[in-house]
Order: structure tokens, then C-alpha cells, then sequence
């Protein structure tokens, strides 16, 4: 060790020259750093959607649904399938092991899975199979406002979405509210029937017509000719003259003779609009690995060309801004950090003299950069959780180099040369610097031990805490000799300044008395700790991620079933006018949709139907920083409707979580599984503090059977898969062809006109072609029969399931409380319905998944931690000493966590774990100083010893342990802007320490003391 030292002090210009390499190199590292708000984490979940329009909700789930699910059962590691079956769709999300499966390999399964179902012929597409990466996330999401009365708005947001897509970082460009171009073929029924046409002549027809055929070559001796039947559609004429039926006498029947052909669009499914306006909405997603603010720039350059080209015909609101939030984030913590850095430096000058306060202060920059340098190689981004990490770090990359300066200084002071006070500072502090650090680190490492997307979230931080940490030694062992010996004065000063007469004197007077009275200072810590777990775990409350800082909220709306979806938008568009015009002084944007309910992925209550609408209310920065989110919520609520359910929402900062209340029911038995979750919703409704109870149930229209007579249908030569086609193209209406105009692909649809299918009259005039080449109405094979709307059919693991939700008032209940009250409930009521069980989703799931996480990662980081003592004290007492200073950062944690009126969160547990590793910092010095004493004084006593040891370190203590609270303090008070999701952390890391390090400094010597008198006892004793 000692030898690598003399050799950079020997050859100071190679020094200086890998000092500037390491800048140099970590500048490089920092220019290849991607900006993004949040890591990229792999989600493991996938979606699997089909369309098959016109079937019931039990023939999706038993024809898509379950032969899917059949498939997905027998792939390797899932850890939940849940599905939706409705009319005409099959949604089934799945989620894989994050933490044990391979996700490529099982996403690659599921694919598989998927393409082996044995599904009906007649689907027009095959599944939807789509895997959700968060790094694949919007990174820009627009609102289009404008006349759309001949898709004018629909064409210029195409046009927008090509531009956009243009770039080579974006991943698609997905409209909302947007309808497709279709030629709609509206069959007049009376001239049908007059003229003796069928619905499935028409169909035969047009898919007949628009065909091209290749017919080989022609070959002569000199050249050949391509042939080809060339019978492909070009326009709406050509639809048109379509020949449906010709014979002998030159008597021809044309599509125009019995339908009307308009060149209109599909039947929206959704409909939008922004701050009460009619809208086309366009979201941007980015490619994996691509720069956000880079990609963003270039989509907002489209964005002022295409404002500045149809400026005063259409407008376009760009109401969420992904850069934005990147540079808030980022700016806000680098903000903090600069100011972390700053204070880091003043203690530095404030307790060590000029020049080696500012020789030490340079190692600060240096491990940074040299971080810096190896985060892309590790795959990371310039993100919230990797500034966080080194925002943590940047205190204790100081604290080998404040040791070292501190004590060289001593040295100097007692008459020794520069060099050798280099070295003998080394020689003596090498081994316990090394274990402080690997003390931190062990405590950090274990985190990586943490489950699920959580786990994913928040992995950065132990390994930027790791490379920072070694970088500091290296820096520390290697670099810092080399300034310290160049800035060293010729002649030795005494060392005696204002920290040494005026503090260290009462210190010492202090410790002493507490090492006097060392079985009184025992049982004051005893009580103090105590009641810190008191007020830990009694008054403050656990919320995974709590909702501060919110900055959208959401308005759920339901209608009555059987609503339209133009009715449903009606409502939808006045409800956030509404909202609008009382709250526009708080407000930046409002985006509606009509037809669908969801936030995202994995939603429990997502619905999907034309009765139901979400309303988006994107806040300024004033109401997100200054107006609690109850408060705004409460507001919201004021503001109802008389024909629709509303419910009002906050949405959280940080990784997905679910809601408070989230439970799924299972069970074969429909009958059973009713009776329970409605017992348990009614139970749940009388508990104070939860609102919004609700099972996610949705229903669809009213359901017409048509009840097929076979004996007669097989009489007349019709099947029942002819009659159901043919129903379901003149009702629904299906899509026979498509015509290629401009590169677009137009779909031509065929059904009856407007006029001929709105009631059951309509529906028996439907005729099909029997045998013989007869007209069969529809009527004399079947009789139609209406029955209530149906629920949605919802399944869960491969069984039928319903879930209920719930949202809380967190200052009456808290969601452990409220799901432990369920679970109560279940435990109660199941002995009545055994066959039914229960599954926790949500914040439950994730809050017992996490503490368990949690739990295995303090274990591993108490006992990383007291192995690493013993191999540096060869002793179990000494380090027993040292692992009692831990739960000394309790005190200050939870007394800050109730003075701040905080509940305690998910990554303020991760700040408290890691907090461990840095407090036993202080209490390895100390025990290593007292060590060296005793060694060096045999004759002094104990008391004594104790006494001056902790006088020796008290600088080099405060000072380490103040740059790494400084450099916490910045973020955890928002002085450079405010970060509601990393506070927490920051809080709990800086106040923990606070008091960590003040009890250490008294309670190590009195520890020490018992230990000694324990020891002396037992040596009586023999």
C-alpha cells in the first residue's frame, strides 16, 4: 500500500496528468448520458388484444379468451394472468416474474403461446401481442383542436403523426379520438329485396371485384412481358359500378342500384377533447436508448411548422411535455446538488486550514467525474434516481479525504515532515478508511436484494453509492498525497484554532461525565430509542408512495349502460368544461376521452366502453407545489353530474403501485363469487375513510338472441354460420376489401343503411341466399329475443374473477389498515363460500412485497456490516459496540418524519437502510483511535483514554459527517427546487446521521466503558 503511495508522490506530473484524465474522461462519460425522469425499467408485462366484432361476451371469452389462456398456462415463469372479455374484444394483460424469469425469452413464449391458439377463421385480425417497456414511455402528447366535419382535423393529425414518425427515435405515433378513412357501403333493404339480392351476394361481389391477378409472363425469342388482370379498386366510381348480378337479357345490377357509397370514415370507438373542445389527440413514444430532450427538440421544430401552416384553421396544445419534466427534474437536482457541493466545501474550509481545505475540497469533483465515467458503461441515464444516488454520495466522497487532510494536519502541527505526516496518516488510516467505506457499501449493496418493479426502480442507487465510494479511495489513497505534499508549508504551525478552544474543552468535560455515569447514559439511550420506535411505528403512517406534488388528476365517468358513445362524450366534454371554468386559474389543461376509463397497464378499474369517459387535469406549478392534493380533491368533488357516476382521483409520482384497495376475488362459481364481493363492498362502505368503493364491473347494451329454428334452416339450405355472417355484416357491419389511395390503406365496409338497423324489425328483414337460389328472410328462421346487459366477464389466474377498489382519506385511514380490515372481512365471510379466494393487487401487493424486499436487504446489509468489523477488530465486542450506533439514526429519523408531518414512505426505508452503513462510519474511527491509544499508552487509564480519543477524532467526525449531511440537506429542503418523490430519502438519510453521529460521539466511549467492565467481570470470574 504504502509503496503505491511513495510512487505517485515520487512522480507528481504522472499524478497531476491521470487527475486530469479522470476529468476528462468522467466529461465524456457525463456527454453520453441520456436525460430521462425516471430509469428504464423492463415492466415484464405484456397485452394481448383481439377484435372480433359482433360476438356476445361469452362467446369472446370461450372462442378467445380462454383458448388463449389455455396456451399462456403452459409457459414458464408468469406470475399472473388477468383478462377482460366484452363484446367483441379479449384484453388478457400478463405479468411476468420480473425477479426469476428470463423476461426476452418469456415475452418470445408468449408469442408463441399466442400464435398456437386455435381461434375462429373469420377474425379479420389475428391477437394484438404487445410487450410494455417503460423506456418505450410518451415523451410528448398533443391535442388538436379544429373543424373535422370531412375529417379535415383527422387528415392534418395524420399528416402531424408522419412527420413525427419521421424521426428514427420514435417508436409510433398512436392517435386517440381519430377515426380512419372507410367507404361506407350503406345497403338500401327495399331495393334489395325488390331487385332479389342477398348481403352475402354483395359480399361475394366485392371481394370478387377488387382483386389484382398475376398471369405469368409472355416470351418471345428477343423479350417478355409481364401480364397481369389488373381489377383492383381506384376510387369511389369503381365501388360503384361493382356488378352484383347480370344474365342473358343484358339486365345488369350495379352496387349504386341497391346501396348508397360514401367516402366517409369508420365508427369512432373513442372520442376526445381538450379544455372542452372537440380533438384529435397524437402520442409520441420514443424509442429504447434514445435522448429525450434531444428527440423532443426535434419533434417540437414539426410541431412550429405545422402551427405556422394552419395557423388560424386548427390548433395544437401540446398538454404534456416530457422534456419539461426532465429538465425540472434534473435541473431541480442538480440545483441541490450544486448547493450540497457548496456547503461541502465551506465545512471543508470552516474546520481545516486554507490550503488543505482546498486540496481536500478537489477530491469532491475529481470522484465525481471519475462516477461520471463509468455510468454509461453500466447502461444508466442522467435520470432522478442516479442524481439522487450521487446527490447521496457526494458528502461521503469527502469524508476519506477530511480524514486524511485532519489528521495529516495534526502531524504537521506536532513538528512533523510533510511526507513522512503523509505516510504515517496512511499507514494508520488505510485499513479503517477502507472498512468505513466498505461498511457504506455494504449496507447500499443489498438493496439490489429488492423485488419486482421497485426493485428495478431503484437499483442504480447501491451501484452509483458503490463506484462513487470506491473512486473516493482510490482518489483518496492515490491522488490526495500528491496535492497534500504540494501545497505543505516549509515550517510546521502549531495546530491551534477557534474549534479546538472553544468546542473541544466542553466535549471532552461532557464525555467524560457521560463515561462516569456510562450505566445512567445506557438507560437514557435506551428510552430514547424506544421512543423513537413509538413514534416510528405509532404516529407516523406507511405509504408506499405518497401522493405530494400532484400533478394530474383524474375524473372517472359512467353512464348509464346502453348510452351512446356521442351521448357519453356529451357529458364527458360538459363535466370538464365544468371543471374548466371553476378551476382555470389552477389548471393548464383538460383532456377528455369518451369510451374508454384507464390510467394505464395493469388499471383495475379500466373500462372499456361507450358509457364510461376519463377526464385528465393537468395542474400549474403553483397547485402542484402549494395546494395539497386533498385539498384540490375536495374541490373537484363539488363538481357532479345528474345523469353520470363521477369519481375524482389523485395519480401518484413514481413507479406504478395500484390503488389503495385492490382486491380480486376468485372463483368457477359466479353465483358465490357475486354474494361474497358484494358482502364485502357493502362491509367496506361503512369504514371511515374509504371512498369510491366499487366492484369494477362493466356492463355492455342490451343483448338481442337470435334464436336459430335449425330444422327449418337446414329445410332451406342455410347454416348457421351463413345466417350469423350475414347478420353481422348488415348490423355491425364487416369489412370486405380495402383499396390502397395515397398509400393509405381504405377499408370498404358493408351493411345496411342507418335507417335499417336500429330495432328488431330491421333485424328480420335481413335476407340470405338459401337453396335454389331463393330469398330467405331472416324471420322465418329465427325468432329474436332481448335480454339485460350482461357484465364484462373478467377472469384472474384462469378462473372467473371481480375486483373491488377502493380509494382512502390517508387522514382517517391508511391502506395497510384498510386492507387488513378486508382481509378480516374474507376470513370471516369464507367459511360460507370456501370455493372462492382472494388476491391482493395494488399498493397491498406492493407494500408487502417491498417490506419483505426491505427486510431481506437490512438483514443482509447488519450482518455484511458486523463481518466487516470483526475481520477489522478481530473481536465480536468491539463491532457489537459499533452495530449499537445504528439504531441510533432512528431517533432522528422519526422525530423529522413527525415534526415534517411526512408518513414514512417506501424510499425513506431505503434512505434508513442505507443510513446504517454510513453511522457506524463514525464509531469505527472512534474505536480505532481508541485502540491505537491504549496500544500507545498502557499506563493511561481507561476514562482517560476514552476521553482523549474522542477529543483526537471529534473534528475529523463532525466534519465528515457534516459534508455528507450537507450535500443531503439541499434536497431534502427543496433549496434548489423541490422533488417530492426523492425528499423522503434525503430527509431520512440527513436527520438520521444527525443524530447518529452526535449519540455516537457520546455513546461509543460509554459502550466501550461496558463492554471493558463486562470484560474485566468475566476475567474476575475465572
Amino acid at each position: 500500500m504504502l509503496e503505491f503511495v511513495k510512487f505517485f508522490l515520487r512522480n507528481k506530473k504522472f499524478t497531476l496528468v491521470l487527475t486530469l484524465f479522470v476529468l476528462v474522461f468522467g466529461l465524456s462519460g457525463l456527454a453520453r448520458l441520456n436525460s430521462e425522469s425516471y430509469p428504464a425499467v423492463d415492466f415484464a408485462m405484456s397485452t394481448i388484444v383481439t377484435v372480433y366484432d359482433g360476438a356476445s361476451t361469452e362467446d369472446i371469452e370461450t372462442k378467445i379468451t380462454k383458448p388463449i389462456e389455455d396456451e399462456i398456462r403452459g409457459v414458464t415463469g408468469i406470475k399472473d394472468v388477468s383478462s377482460i372479455s366484452q363484446p367483441g374484444l379479449s384484453r388478457i394483460f400478463v405479468r411476468g416474474d420480473i425477479d426469476n424469469a428470463d423476461v426476452a425469452k418469456l415475452m418470445i413464449d408468449l408469442q408463441r403461446a399466442v400464435d398456437r391458439a386455435q381461434l375462429p377463421t373469420d377474425l379479420q385480425d389475428p391477437p394484438l401481442f404487445t410487450e410494455i417497456k417503460s423506456e418505450e414511455f410518451p415523451v410528448v402528447e398533443i391535442a388538436i383542436t379544429g373543424p373535422n366535419d370531412q375529417r379535415q382535423r383527422d387528415e392534418m393529425a395524420d399528416h402531424l403523426k408522419e412527420e413525427i414518425e419521421d424521426n428514427k427515435d420514435i417508436l409510433e405515433v398512436r392517435p386517440v379520438g381519430f377515426v380512419e378513412r372507410a367507404f361506407e357501403i350503406n345497403l338500401d333493404v327495399k331495393r334489395m329485396t325488390n331487385m332479389y339480392v342477398s348481403v352475402d351476394e354483395v359480399v361475394r361481389a366485392i371481394e370478387t371485384r377488387n382483386v389484382n391477378t398475376p398471369g405469368g409472363h409472355l416470351e418471345s425469342d428477343v423479350e417478355q412481358k409481364l401480364l397481369r388482370i389488373e381489377g383492383k379498386i381506384q376510387n369511389k366510381k369503381d365501388i360503384e359500378s361493382i356488378l352484383i348480378r347480370s344474365n342473358a337479357s343484358n339486365q345488369h345490377i350495379y352496387l349504386r342500384d341497391i346501396a348508397t357509397v360514401v367516402d366517409g370514415k369508420e365508427e369512432a370507438k373513442v372520442l376526445t377533447s381538450h379544455n372542452g373542445e372537440e380533438a384529435t389527440l397524437l402520442i409520441a413514444t420514443k424509442k429504447a436508448g434514445a435522448d429525450t430532450l434531444d428527440l423532443v427538440s426535434a419533434i417540437d421544430e414539426k410541431i412550429s411548422l405545422f402551427q405556422e401552416k394552419y395557423k388560424g384553421v386548427f390548433e395544437i396544445h401540446v398538454y404534456f411535455n416530457e422534456a419539461l419534466n426532465v429538465k425540472k427534474r434534473v435541473g431541480i437536482l442538480q440545483s441541490n446538488a450544486l448547493a450540497g457541493l457548496l456547503l461541502v466545501i465551506l465545512f471543508l474550509f470552516i474546520f481545516l486550514p486554507g490550503r488543505i481545505g482546498f486540496v481536500a475540497s478537489l477530491s469532491l469533483p475529481i470522484s465525481v467525474m471519475a462516477t461520471l465515467a463509468f455510468m454509461p458503461i453500466f447502461g444508466m441515464n442522467l435520470d432522478a434516481i442516479t442524481i439522487l444516488a450521487l446527490v447521496i454520495a457526494i458528502g461521503m466522497m469527502v469524508d476519506n479525504s477530511v480524514v486524511i487532510s485532519e489528521n495529516y494536519t495534526r502531524l504537521r502541527g506536532d513538528g512533523i515532515s510533510s511526507r513522512e505526516a503523509i505516510l504515517s496518516s496512511l499507514q494508520t488510516l488505510w485499513l479503517p478508511i477502507t472498512a468505513t467505506a466498505m461498511t457504506t457499501i455494504a449496507a447500499f449493496l443489498p438493496m439490489l436484494v429488492t423485488k419486482g418493479i421497485m426493485g428495478e426502480f431503484i437499483k442504480f442507487i447501491p451501484i452509483i453509492v458503490c463506484i462513487a465510494l470506491l473512486m473516493s479511495l482510490i482518489e483518496s489513497f492515490f491522488l490526495l498525497p500528491m496535492r497534500l505534499d504540494g501545497v505543505a508549508a516549509k515550517k510546521a504551525k502549531q495546530q491551534s484554532d477557534w474549534f479546538q478552544r472553544k468546542f473541544l474543552p466542553i466535549f471532552e468535560k461532557f464525555v467524560s461525565l457521560a463515561v462516569r455515569f456510562r450505566y445512567l447514559s445506557l438507560g437514557v439511550f435506551a428510552a430514547t430509542l424506544v421512543g423513537s420506535f413509538v413514534l416510528m411505528f405509532v404516529f407516523n403512517a406507511f405509504i408506499l408512495f405518497p401522493p405530494d406534488q400532484t400533478e394530474i388528476y383524474a375524473a372517472r365517468i359512467e353512464l348509464p349502460s346502453g348510452t351512446t358513445l356521442e351521448t357519453t362524450h356529451k357529458e364527458v366534454t360538459r363535466i370538464a368544461k365544468n371543471i374548466h371554468q371553476n378551476m382555470s386559474d389552477q389548471i393548464n389543461h383538460i383532456v377528455a376521452r369518451a369510451g374508454i376509463s384507464t390510467l394505464g397497464p395493469n388499471d383495475p378499474k379500466e373500462k372499456e366502453s361507450e358509457n364510461v369517459g376519463i377526464i385528465l387535469i393537468y395542474v400549474n406549478d403553483d397547485t402542484k407545489f402549494n395546494t395539497p392534493h386533498t385539498t384540490f380533491l375536495n374541490d373537484l368533488r363539488k363538481i357532479k353530474s345528474d345523469v353520470a357516476l363521477v369519481s375524482y382521483e389523485a395519480a401518484i409520482n413514481g413507479p406504478p403501485v395500484g390503488e389503495p384497495v385492490n382486491a380480486t376475488f376468485r372463483s368457477n362459481d359466479s353465483k358465490h363469487l357475486e354474494e361474497l364481493t358484494e358482502i364485502i363492498k357493502l362491509y367496506l362502505e361503512s369504514i371511515p375513510g374509504l371512498r369510491d368503493v366499487g366492484i369494477q364491473d362493466v356492463f355492455g347494451d342490451e343483448e338481442v338472441f337470435v334464436k336459430i329454428n335449425y330444422v327449418k334452416a337446414d329445410q332451406l339450405g342455410l347454416t348457421s354460420q351463413q345466417i350469423g355472417s350475414a347478420v353481422r355484416t348488415a348490423i355491425s357491419g364487416k369489412v370486405v376489401s380495402d383499396v390502397n389511395l395515397r398509400n393509405k390503406e381504405v377499408d370498404l365496409v358493408v351493411r345496411f343503411a342507418p335507417a335499417y338497423r336500429k330495432n328488431l324489425q330491421d333485424l328480420s328483414k335481413v335476407t340470405l341466399m338459401g337453396r335454389g337460389g331463393y330469398l330467405v328472410p331472416l324471420s322465418s328462421v329465427a325468432n329474436f329475443e332481448l335480454a339485460p346487459a350482461t357484465a364484462h366477464i373478467k377472469r384472474f389466474d384462469y378462473k372467473r374473477s371481480k375486483t373491488l377498489t377502493a380509494n382512502i382519506d390517508l387522514e382517517v385511514i391508511s391502506s395497510v389498515e384498510a386492507n387488513q380490515k378486508l382481509m378480516d372481512k374474507f376470513t370471516e365471510v369464507q367459511k360460507q363460500y370456501k370455493d372462492v379466494s382472494l388476491v391482493f393487487g395494488g399498493e397491498e401487493e406492493n407494500t408487502k412485497e417491498s417490506m419483505e424486499s426491505l427486510f431481506n436487504a437490512l438483514v443482509l446489509s447488519l450482518i455484511g456490516i458486523f463481518a466487516l468489523l470483526v475481520f477489522l477488530f478481530n473481536s465480536y465486542l468491539r463491532p457489537l459496540v459499533i452495530m449499537t450506533t445504528i439504531p441510533l439514526g432512528l431517533v432522528g429519523f422519526s422525530i423529522s418524519f413527525y415534526l415534517h408531518q411526512r408518513p414514512i414512505s417506501f424510499l425513506a426505508m431505503i434512505g434508513l437502510i442505507g443510513l446504517g452503513g454510513i453511522i457506524v462510519n463514525s464509531g469505527i474511527v472512534l474505536i480505532t483511535f481508541i485502540e491505537e491509544l491504549r496500544q500507545e499508552n498502557p499506563s493511561m487509564k481507561l476514562h482517560e483514554v476514552l476521553t482523549k480519543a474522542s477529543g483526537l477524532r471529534l473534528r475529523a467526525v463532525v466534519v465528515s459527517s457534516l459534508t455528507t449531511i450537507s450535500g443531503l440537506l439541499p434536497t431534502a429542503y427543496g433549496i434548489g427546487g423541490s422533488d417530492a418523490m426523492l425528499v423522503p430519502m434525503t430527509l431520512a438519510m440527513a436527520w438520521g446521521l444527525t443524530s447518529g453521529t452526535i449519540l455516537t460521539l457520546i455513546w461509543v466511549p460509554c459502550g466501550y466503558a461496558i463492554i471493558e467492565d463486562i470484560s474485566n467481570l468475566f476475567r474476575r470470574s475465572k
